[in-house]
C-alpha cells in the first residue's frame, strides 16, 4: 500500500523503530498518485478493473521452482507505468511476499494495453494498480 507521509514523519518512524540499528534497507514510499510530478510521469491513475478491461495482451504470472517448491501463495499488488502506446515501462511493488512479487512484475512487463485517452481524446501515461490472487500450481494426476 501507498503510504501518504512528510519526511518529518518518515525521519521519525526510522529514529523510533526498534530494529534501526539492523542492517536492513528500509523503503518508505512517501507519495500517492495525486503527486506523482506530471512532467513526464503519469497522468492518471487507472484502478483493477479499468486496466484489466484495457489489457490486450495480459499473460499470467508463471511459478518458478522456488515459489512451486515453498508452495508459496498470496495477493500481490502492482503498479504498472503504461506509457502512451499502451506498453508498460516500469513497475512498482505495493505489496505481496517478494518471491511472488518478482513474478508478477515479470509478467506485468510483458502487458499490452489500448491506448489510454484523456477527456480531451489525447493519449496519455497512467499508473494502473493491479492486483493477483497468486497459487502455485496444482500436480496433475496421473
Amino acid at each position: 500500500m501507498f503510504i501518504e507521509c512528510s519526511q518529518k514523519t518518515a525521519d521519525k518512524y526510522v529514529r523510533m523503530h526498534p530494529f534501526n540499528r539492523l542492517p536492513i534497507l528500509l523503503v518508505v514510499l512517501c507519495f500517492s498518485p495525486a503527486n506523482i510530478p506530471a512532467a513526464d510521469g503519469p497522468a492518471r491513475s487507472v484502478y483493477f478493473e479499468d486496466a484489466v478491461a484495457a489489457a490486450i495482451v495480459h499473460p499470467a504470472p508463471e511459478y518458478n521452482n522456488v515459489a512451486t517448491q515453498l508452495k508459496l501463495s498470496g495477493l500481490v499488488e502492482i503498479a504498472a507505468f503504461v506509457d502512451l502506446d499502451g506498453t508498460v515501462y516500469d513497475t512498482i511493488i505495493v505489496t505481496g511476499n517478494p518471491v511472488l512479487t518478482r513474478l508478477a512484475c515479470d509478467a506485468v512487463k510483458q502487458w499490452k494495453f489500448k491506448p489510454f485517452l484523456d477527456d480531451r481524446g489525447n493519449r496519455v501515461k497512467v499508473m494502473a494498480y493491479l492486483k493477483f490472487e497468486m497459487e502455485p500450481p496444482k500436480k496433475r494426476s496421473r
